[in-house]
């Protein structure tokens, strides 16, 4: 993974956050890109402590925002040359309704694709397609680690 640019979503916490440190002890380079920026420091500061690397980043990104993913996109293709991998960890499984910021369903907006909005994680991946799908030997990996043991949401709350 040397002098490899990576993005893991949610990269503050859980299963991202372990990821982030398996890709920084590898060599790569990695966004944290996450709502939390504070608790994306706190993590930054953790993992490069443990594995040594200064090779990590924070940025914000909430995927419930279309304005927040057209932000994070902006600044990262500002910033970066290149993405080599993408891993899509952030995401949500809420039980009560809730709505994103663009007026859809929260677990919808945030995980899914909706065609004409592409919210959330799909959103994200076509504002960095220039970069992402322009040379070969790319990677974009979806993680989930709560979705199962959740309470299945009643269809009723899904109007």
């Amino acid at each position: 993974m040397n002098n490899k640019i990576t993005v893991v979503t949610g990269g503050n916490t859980g299963i991202g956050k372990a990821t982030v440190a398996g890709l920084a002890q590898r060599g790569a380079t990695v966004v944290i890109a996450c709502r939390d920026v504070a608790r994306g420091n706190a993590a930054r500061d953790e993992i490069a402590a443990s594995t040594g690397s200064s090779a990590l980043h924070v940025m914000p990104l909430d995927l419930a925002s279309l304005a927040s993913v057209r932000a994070f996109a902006a600044a990262f293709l500002a910033r970066f040359p290149r993405l080599d991998v993408l891993v899509a960890n952030a995401g949500v499984m809420t039980e009560r309704r809730q709505v994103t910021a663009d007026g859809l369903e929260m677990n919808f907006g945030v995980n899914h694709d909706a065609k004409e909005k592409k919210p959330g994680k799909a959103a994200l991946d076509d504002a960095l397609a220039e970069r992402l799908w322009t040379e070969t030997e790319r990677l974009v990996a979806c993680a989930a680690s709560t979705a199962p043991a959740a309470k299945p949401a009643a269809v009723e709350r899904m109007d």
